[in-house]
């Protein structure tokens, strides 16, 4: 996305399945970002301009 929040690139990916999720770890004490992490596995992808 540029500066103006317009959508410069899209991909589009073809069999996606999710392969790993890890979740935050919360702690009410912590002024941690949260993160989350996701792995997918795919069967090719393109990338399309709009």
């Amino acid at each position: 996305m540029n500066w103006q929040g317009q959508r410069l690139r899209t991909w589009q990916f073809n069999d996606v399945f999710a392969v790993r999720w890890t979740g935050p770890q919360l702690n009410v004490d912590s002024e941690q970002m949260l993160e989350e992490s996701l792995e997918i596995a795919h069967h090719g992808f393109k990338s399309r301009t709009p």
